[in-house]
């Protein structure tokens, strides 16, 4: 629970920090199923967010650099979008798995 904390608690557009802890959360070893569900659907569902954040702002850093769209914009920026839409069940998961760690600590 205390890196899922750290990432939770983490600025959201500070996606640096935030891969780092998605990664650090990745690591925690898990002792039992409930805690390897938490974990692994969390890092997943934080993991969509940030990499379809990442796309949009190297696409808007690409496009702010040469005043043009990048060729594969269009493909970059839907798969942003779907990363996104991804995230959303995902992260409904993660917060379902982190209830049932904390409920399952009683």
């Amino acid at each position: 629970m205390e890196a899922l904390d750290l990432l939770r608690e983490s600025p959201p557009e500070d996606l640096v920090k935030r891969r780092s802890l998605i990664e650090a959360l990745e690591k925690v070893p898990s002792t039992t199923p409930v805690a390897r569900e938490a974990r692994d659907t969390c890092a997943k569902s934080y993991r969509l967010i940030v990499e379809g954040k990442e796309l949009t702002r190297n696409l808007k850093t690409e496009l702010e650099r040469t005043g043009e769209a990048p060729k594969n914009a269009l493909a970059d920026l839907a798969a942003a979008e779907e990363k996104i839409k991804q995230s959303e069940p995902a992260m409904n998961a993660c917060q379902k798995a982190a209830i049932d760690l904390v409920t399952a600590r009683y």
